[in-house]
């Protein structure tokens, strides 16, 4: 006699990833992305100076998690504690300049 498998039996993590069944019984492999190296540490004043400099010359979310190795959420939950503004300027990104070939077609 058949019995139903539960709908998620055994989590086995090894290393990023999850192994499960489904109600299905079909294996599913779920990938996890890796956690960043500061994730439940408290931000130091040289982060919160970082993050402000690098949103002030336009740096886009992701890089700027890059940088202070956290997730681009908290970079954005921290912004919004401080009112530092995120939402990209009318200008090119790292203080770029316009090429002359672009200038005269204008």
């Amino acid at each position: 006699m058949l019995q139903n498998p539960p709908e998620r039996k055994a989590r086995k993590r090894y290393k990023k990833y999850y192994l499960y069944y489904d109600n299905q019984t079909n294996l599913i492999l779920s990938i996890m992305s890796k956690t960043p190296e500061n994730k439940g540490k408290k931000w130091s004043k040289e982060d919160l100076e970082t993050l402000k400099k690098l949103s002030k010359n336009n740096t886009p979310t992701g890089l700027i998690a890059h940088e202070l190795k956290r997730s681009e959420n908290s970079i954005r939950n921290k912004s919004n504690q401080i009112n530092v503004s995120l939402k990209p300027t009318n200008k090119s990104p790292y203080d770029r300049k316009v090429s002359n070939a672009k200038k005269s077609k204008d």
